[in-house]
């Protein structure tokens, strides 16, 4: 017996204790209509259609454990209104014909996609990693990893007329050849690690941009830094700020200083002591 068309949602918590798989379901295999917060595993796999659709008028998915998804014959997650990734929240995508995560805007709703936890897509092979269409708004306060194992699709991530943020604390590494491509407002307010050959382009930077290969990485206006191959990877998110005008800040000055920012040219030793 072949499984349900889609297992609707109306209004659902699944707690920690639990878990659920759904395997080769013939249209979506979570079709979220309501209220939808996950404390829970959730392994979907094989898909003939979208992993997870949440697409209706007043729909919220909240997560706040683990979703695997893999395998999805469209998208992996479609969304056309509010969809949680928390801090605890955790989404793998490995494998989906379409994008890996469609932040969607049809017949008056639009998508808003906010994640504070780890996203990871892998496996893509027609549409980008993360498409952010018009009027849809993408707010990434946590860690997004595209391409860590296999490609991601044409582009990493494709800000097709949304608005794109990467907060203050968050982090977006394009590890395969995936670029970004920008065709509303992308604003990066923390670190993006970019790896691809081709080109990339964002709005505005206030944060930290590495353009690692040899493609170009385009910045309407440049507030942050912009550098190469220089090692930032223990960049760390303060959660508050570093240095307050009219109050005693401490620091810790690095020992070994540079005349460039790719910091390749070695200008000299600092002792602290």
């Amino acid at each position: 017996r072949r499984p349900p068309r889609s297992t609707p949602f109306p209004y659902t918590t699944l707690f920690r204790s639990g878990s659920i798989t759904i395997e080769s379901a013939q249209n979506y295999a979570i079709d979220n209509n309501r209220i939808f917060i996950n404390k829970a595993n959730i392994n979907i796999s094989d898909s003939e259609e979208r992993g997870i659709n949440n697409d209706f008028s007043n729909a919220v998915i909240t997560n706040q454990a683990a979703i695997y998804i893999t395998n999805s014959g469209e998208e992996a997650i479609h969304s056309q209104a509010v969809f949680n990734n928390e801090l605890d929240g955790e989404i793998f995508i490995d494998g989906a014909v379409e994008e890996g995560i469609e932040n969607s805007a049809v017949g008056g709703r639009s998508g808003e996609f906010n994640n504070s936890g780890l996203v990871t897509i892998d496996g893509i092979s027609a549409g980008p990693g993360i498409r952010n269409e018009s009027t849809t708004v993408f707010t990434n306060e946590g860690s997004l990893i595209i391409g860590a194992n296999s490609d991601a699709g044409t582009f990493g991530i494709n800000n097709d007329g949304g608005d794109f943020t990467n907060e203050d604390c968050g982090f977006i590494h394009l590890e395969a050849d995936d670029p970004i491509r920008n065709n509303g407002v992308f604003t990066n307010d923390g670190h993006i690690i970019e790896s691809a050959t081709g080109n990339s382009s964002i709005t505005t930077n206030n944060g930290l941009i590495q353009n690692r290969n040899e493609g170009t990485f385009t910045v309407g206006t440049n507030n942050g830094i912009v550098v190469g191959s220089a090692d930032y990877n223990n960049l760390l998110c303060a959660g508050t700020d570093l240095i307050t005008i009219g109050a005693s800040n401490t620091l810790n000055v690095a020992t070994t200083w540079y005349n460039n920012a790719l910091q390749t040219n070695v200008a000299g030793q600092y002792d602290q002591s």
